[in-house]
């Protein structure tokens, strides 16, 4: 879209912390999932698996799209957006669960049970709660537990690049 037709009002949207407009931020190109397939770390190490997302990210230039948008963006939209990338992280990681099972047969029973507990155990809520005995969402960089959770399930049980849009979802 030309610079005059997106900042139009036909076709603002209404900002929601952390969301951004359809195309501001890319899902995915067609390498993404020849990049998850070849990676080798165990599902079950669900830091790994996650960094996994993030390094697919980088190499999708969605890393340097995000950080260039949460440099103009006051510290809670930046913290909103942040939390969509680590979500989409979740669910890439997830992705490469799904792609490592089917294509490699490197997931062990039990992996994918110990990645959801991981996911779940380093949420923003369970760990604020941990550490300072109260909760605060507006402070939140990597999500909740709970959405943690969803989005890697989102990706392995799917394995499709396009239900990782968290830049645009409406629920988290």
């Amino acid at each position: 879209a030309d610079s005059d037709d997106e900042h139009s009002p036909d076709t603002e949207q209404q900002r929601v912390p952390g969301r951004v407009r359809p195309n501001e931020v890319p899902v995915a190109t067609h390498h993404a999932p020849q990049v998850l397939t070849r990676i080798r770390i165990r599902a079950r190490d669900g830091q790994g698996s996650h960094e996994v997302g993030h390094h697919v990210q980088k190499l999708l230039g969605i890393a340097d799209q995000v950080e260039a948008l949460r440099q103009r963006m006051g510290q809670g939209e930046a913290n909103a957006l942040q939390v969509r990338m680590e979500l989409q992280a979740d669910c890439f990681a997830g992705i490469w669960a799904n792609h490592a099972e089917e294509t490699k047969n490197i997931i062990e029973p039990g992996d994918i049970e110990e990645a959801r507990n991981a996911a779940s155990a380093i949420g923003d809520d369970r760990i604020q709660r941990q550490t300072q005995g109260y909760v605060v969402p507006d402070a939140f960089t990597h999500g909740s537990s709970a959405q943690r959770v969803s989005w890697f399930k989102r990706g392995y049980e799917s394995g499709k690049l396009e239900v990782c849009d968290t830049f645009n979802a409406d629920q988290l």
